[in-house]
């Protein structure tokens, strides 16, 4: 078999800073060896290069809780920042990163006390029991029982509070039943009014039936309805004058006999009117 003789293959290349191959084939090479950068025509047909001492990122994606992290260069760094309660320890010789616990509590509030707040992951809870309470731990079912310790009296303060409760409440019965007995005042106040419209609905009927407005002595009527007029007329010798200051009527006899005092003819009328009302008749001479 013969010897095949070795042959050098050599690359395009430039010992020039900054020279870029105009045009490569895909497969083919160009080596700025100064620059230190190898050039080569990707898919897009685009050049590009390799450069020596680069590195591909350290991380390309990260997803926290739905938030991306993208690397943009093997320079990028990843931070780790420790909040609320959650620690962030880094070994540099295990290289490892370490994340402790939050707080096993946050914040305590209760009304008209000032805050509680956990000073750290590891800050316990005291619990302290007051005037009359005792507390109970488990340590099996993680829980804590508050009893009421006291003999059933009470102290001074319960006692004064129970009495107010007591008034209070006998305050409150008392309202009650006087809202009650003012609902019936005002039932009966109702029926009342009641009573009193249907009176006067009742008079208003009767007022506005018409009704004679005179009669004679016999009970004739002489007027049918409150909307005809009566009409005075003095005869032969009498003079009719009506006062609208005083409501009279005054009817003079203008005639004289040898009497010395006037004769009125009332004919055949056999009845007398009878007038609600006055009636000046004057004075007879």
């Amino acid at each position: 078999m013969a010897t095949i003789a070795n042959t050098t293959i050599q690359l395009r290349k430039s010992g020039v800073s900054g020279n870029v191959p105009a045009s490569l084939n895909y497969g083919e090479l160009a080596l700025n060896y100064y620059d230190g950068k190898l050039y080569y025509k990707n898919a897009s047909g685009t050049i590009t290069y390799i450069s020596s001492g680069q590195f591909t990122n350290s991380f390309s994606t990260m997803n926290v809780s739905g938030s991306l992290i993208l690397a943009t260069s093997n320079t990028d760094t990843l931070n780790f920042k420790g909040e609320n309660g959650i620690g962030v320890i880094a070994n540099t010789t295990s290289k490892t990163i370490t994340l402790q616990g939050g707080n096993s509590f946050g914040t305590i509030v209760v009304s008209g006390q000032s805050t509680v707040l956990a000073g750290g992951a590891n800050s316990p809870l005291t619990l302290v029991a007051g005037n009359n309470v005792t507390l109970t731990t488990n340590t099996v079912t993680n829980s804590v029982t508050i009893n009421s310790s006291g003999s059933g009296g009470g102290s001074s303060t319960d006692n004064v509070a129970r009495a107010t409760a007591n008034a209070a409440y006998n305050e409150a019965n008392s309202a009650y039943s006087l809202a009650g007995s003012a609902s019936t005042q005002a039932s009966d106040a109702y029926s009342l009014a009641s009573s009193a419209y249907s009176t006067a609905c009742t008079a208003y009927s009767l007022a506005s039936t018409s009704f004679n407005a005179f009669t004679d002595t016999t009970g004739d009527t002489i007027s049918g309805s409150t909307s005809q007029t009566v009409q005075f007329v003095g005869g032969s010798g009498v003079t009719v004058v009506a006062n609208p200051s005083t409501s009279q009527i005054t009817i003079t006899a203008n005639t004289s006999s040898s009497s010395g005092f006037p004769y009125i003819d009332l004919g055949s009328v056999a009845n007398t009117v009878a007038i609600y009302g006055t009636v000046d008749l004057g004075t007879l001479s």
